[in-house]
């Protein structure tokens, strides 16, 4: 009878060792497969890097040049003068320039401006576009 029991305590030792074996292994194969996942993921992420970068390996666009093409004076008035200043705009770019809009500020007391004029200055071209300005005191 002795012998049945200490059989049955090993028994049951031996069960509990398997079971802890098995959560073992399921760890394991979690861990396994995280490792993987990591691993697919910073693969991934690596080719992504990689062909963020080959997008930056082109010509650089360049900023437009702008000249003063003509100004004149719309109206004065006792402490400002409204002004319409043409301006060429040179796009040395080898795409189109989609103007929307322009800040502008030139020395002396003509004040800083803003205008919206929607236009399209063709790649290696210029075109004109027309704002208005204001001096006078501050």
């Amino acid at each position: 009878m002795a012998s049945s029991v200490e059989s049955l305590r090993r028994m049951r030792s031996l069960l509990q060792f398997n079971i802890a074996l098995q959560r073992i292994e399921e760890v394991y194969n979690r861990v396994i497969s995280f490792r993987q996942y990591l691993s697919l993921l910073s693969g991934l992420c690596l080719v992504l890097f990689f062909f963020s970068g080959c997008a930056g390996f082109g010509k650089r666009l360049e900023p437009p040049r702008i000249a003063l093409a003509n100004i004149q004076v719309k109206e004065v008035k006792i402490l400002e003068s409204v002004f319409q200043i043409d301006l060429r705009i040179f796009n040395t770019n080898e795409v189109p320039l989609d103007v929307k809009g322009i800040e502008y500020k030139i020395a002396g007391r003509l004040r800083l401006g803003a205008g919206a004029m929607p236009a399209v200055i063709p790649f290696k071209s210029s075109g004109e576009v027309s704002l208005e300005g204001i001096a006078g005191y501050r």
